[in-house]
């Protein structure tokens, strides 16, 4: 940088260029050497890190350990191309295809790894699978034509062509990601009665750094070798992230696996055999459950820590499918606001009763820390548990 600004006002005008160019140069092969030794280490990490059994639990998450190690070896692979043949100075237009074309595998293979963490039956689904083969075998023979059979000046023009449709092809595959992310978290909140989406959050920051890394590296193959540094930056931190986001994962899979888990027909047909109830025609009008659940209020039921829908179920004698419509449809809520609702509830009773510390009161209404209870209680009576003590007593 020092250079730079030496350069900029001290240096003859040619000799002014000639630095900027040597700065930019190193700048550039600084960064680009960085995203490749971090890929190395990333690509590593993915394919042999954690050992884990090949478990039908564990299945998914090798799966998408893989597909995310596949990206971080295409563009590590691209990267060392570049690097070494250094077609960026000797033939732009390769390069620029190179890069669109591995940017585009890499964000299709980023949408399927993270999916399928949320869902497992993803590639179930052969024709969606089979028509995104043949979009990108499409795309592909578009960037050979403009590399091999067009003069330069139209090559350009397929290239942007082909940036555009890129563009347009990820957004389509984000909001389907988005879709299947906002569905597992309506579950989580319908499984657990804590706050644990923060279990996937990194899923959603971490599609939004891709998108983010993609688009800046879409567009800086039109750039200078500024542009390319500043995407290799970036690059570095975002896979490191990912891959320490996927190791922490780990922690949390089996409370995600059991929330997004779904039900099948023939679980519903055995639990209602077992309980000797029958579907109810009209939720909202259902006496069992409503005389059940209001037993269970009582009782305090909500009070358990850590209580699920399951949970629950079992203490109203029907199934998890049941239990959580009756509580959207009567409640208009999802499972883990209703119980944060009674909760709340009983710590008012607690706050302006008694003089216990809000440690105290949130082990006794069932939060799992003092933070979620002050969290959950800010966000239904919009101030701090504190706060709402000091109003009632006074």
């Amino acid at each position: 940088m020092h250079f730079y600004f030496f350069a900029t006002f001290v240096l003859p005008k040619s000799d002014k260029e000639n630095m900027i160019t040597i700065t930019e140069n190193s700048f550039y092969s600084f960064t680009t050497e960085a995203l490749i030794v971090t890929l190395c280490l990333v690509t590593i990490g993915f394919f042999f890190g954690h050992k884990l059994e090949k478990t039908s639990f564990y299945k998914p998450y090798i799966v998408s350990r893989r597909l995310m190690g596949t990206v971080t070896l295409l563009y590590l692979t691209m990267n060392l191309w570049l690097k070494l043949f250094d077609y960026r100075d000797t033939n732009p237009i390769t390069a620029s295809a190179l890069n669109i074309a591995c940017y585009y595998a890499g964000a299709i293979l980023c949408y399927y790894a993270l999916t399928v963490l949320l869902n497992p039956n993803l590639f179930h689904n052969r024709k969606s699978i089979r028509n995104d083969i043949i979009r990108y075998a499409g795309f592909i023979v578009w960037l050979f034509i403009a590399v091999v059979f067009i003069s330069t000046k139209w090559a350009y023009i397929m290239l942007i062509a082909a940036a555009v449709y890129f563009t347009i092809d990820v957004v389509r595959v984000t909001v389907l990601f988005f879709r299947e992310y906002h569905k597992a978290v309506r579950n989580i909140n319908e499984f657990y009665s804590d706050f644990i989406e923060g279990y996937v959050q990194w899923m959603y920051n971490g599609v939004v750094l891709i998108i983010i890394s993609g688009l800046i590296g879409g567009i800086s193959i039109f750039t200078s070798k500024w542009g390319i540094g500043v995407y290799s930056l970036l690059g570095v931190g975002v896979f490191f992230y990912v891959l320490m986001c996927y190791t922490n994962y780990l922690m949390h899979i089996r409370e995600v696996s059991a929330a997004i888990e779904t039900e099948t027909d023939n679980e519903t047909d055995s639990s209602i055999a077992e309980t000797g109830n029958d579907l109810p025609t009209t939720l909202t009008n259902n006496a069992a459950i409503a005389k059940n659940i209001q037993e269970w209020i009582d009782r305090k039921g909500f009070l358990q820590a850590g209580i699920t829908i399951v949970e629950l179920s079992n203490q109203l004698k029907t199934n998890r499918t049941y239990s959580s419509a009756y509580i959207n449809n009567v409640y208009n809520c999802s499972f883990r606001d209703f119980i944060c609702q009674l909760r709340i509830g009983y710590s008012k009773q607690l706050l302006s009763d008694t003089n216990l510390s809000m440690t105290e009161i949130a082990e006794q209404t069932g939060f799992s820390s003092v933070s979620s209870f002050s969290r959950a209680f800010a966000q239904h009576e919009k101030c701090s548990p504190t706060t709402w003590r000091n109003r009632h007593l006074n």
